[in-house]
């Protein structure tokens, strides 16, 4: 997106269009946040066990 509003805007207004995409995907961003948290509140799943990846390689 950042490409097409660079090509695709003149010079003198990019610092607007710039602001307003930014604005835009900020909220998107929020959004889908917001989203994953109340879904992710609902339904519990079992945290991993991640001790093999941390204990390192046997030579």
């Amino acid at each position: 997106m950042w490409r097409q509003v660079i090509v695709a805007v003149p010079a003198d207004e990019l610092p607007e269009a710039i602001g307003l995409l930014t604005t835009v995907l900020g909220f998107g961003k929020d959004a889908l946040a917001r989203t994953y948290v109340s879904q992710a509140c609902k339904r519990h799943v079992p945290s991993l066990d991640l001790t093999a990846m941390f204990a390192g390689t046997t030579s």
